[in-house]
C-alpha cells in the first residue's frame, strides 16, 4: 500500500487521492405512494396534494398513483377537478380493461355529481341519464366480476372434489 497511503495530517505536502463513486437515483414509487395514501387517510388533503405535485405526479400513467389520486377527490369532493383529469389521461398510459372501467365509473360519478351540484335538487333528465351511466357501468362491472368467480373453484372447493371422488 505504499503507493496509496492517505495521510491525515494537513501539512503534509502529499496528495490526497478522493474516493470517486457514481450511484444511481431510484424513485421509491411505492413508498411514497403509501405515505400519500395515509396522508388521504388521515385526510391531510394539502399535504397530500403537496406529495402528489412533488412526487407522483410523473407516474400517473402508473394505474396505482392515477387511481390513489382520483380516490382523494373523490374523498375531497373535488368533482371538477377529477372529471377533468379523468378526460385528459394521457393517451401512452395502458391500463387493463377493469381498470378502465374503474376510471370510467369514477369519472360518470364525477359528472353526476357536478350537474347535481349544478342544477340543485331538481329532476333534470341530464342528471338522471349521467346517474344511470354511472350505475350501469357499476351494475356491468359487478356482473362480469362474478361471471368470473363463478367459474372458478376454490381450494377448499377443490380438496372437496378430490376427498368426494
Amino acid at each position: 500500500m505504499m503507493g496509496s497511503e492517505i495521510s491525515t495530517d494537513p501539512s503534509s505536502d502529499r496528495s490526497v487521492n478522493l474516493l470517486k463513486m457514481e450511484l444511481d437515483i431510484v424513485e421509491d414509487v411505492p413508498a411514497e405512494l403509501e405515505e400519500f395514501i395515509l396522508l388521504v387517510r388521515l385526510r391531510r388533503f394539502k399535504e397530500a396534494r403537496e406529495l402528489y405535485k412533488q412526487n407522483l405526479k410523473p407516474h400517473e400513467g402508473f394505474f396505482p398513483v392515477l387511481a390513489e389520486f382520483a380516490d382523494m377527490l373523490l374523498e375531497e369532493c373535488c368533482y371538477t377537478e377529477l372529471s377533468q383529469l379523468l378526460s385528459d389521461l394521457p393517451s401512452k398510459a395502458m391500463f387493463s380493461k377493469d381498470e378502465c372501467l374503474l376510471l370510467a365509473l369514477m369519472k360518470a360519478l364525477s359528472i353526476a355529481y357536478i350537474e347535481q351540484k349544478q342544477n340543485g335538487m331538481k329532476e333534470k333528465p341530464g342528471r338522471k341519464q349521467n346517474l344511470e351511466v354511472a350505475l350501469n357501468l357499476a351494475q356491468g362491472w359487478h356482473n362480469e366480476w362474478q361471471q368470473k368467480t363463478m367459474y372458478s373453484l376454490g381450494k377448499v372447493e377443490v380438496r372437496r372434489l378430490v376427498i368426494f371422488s
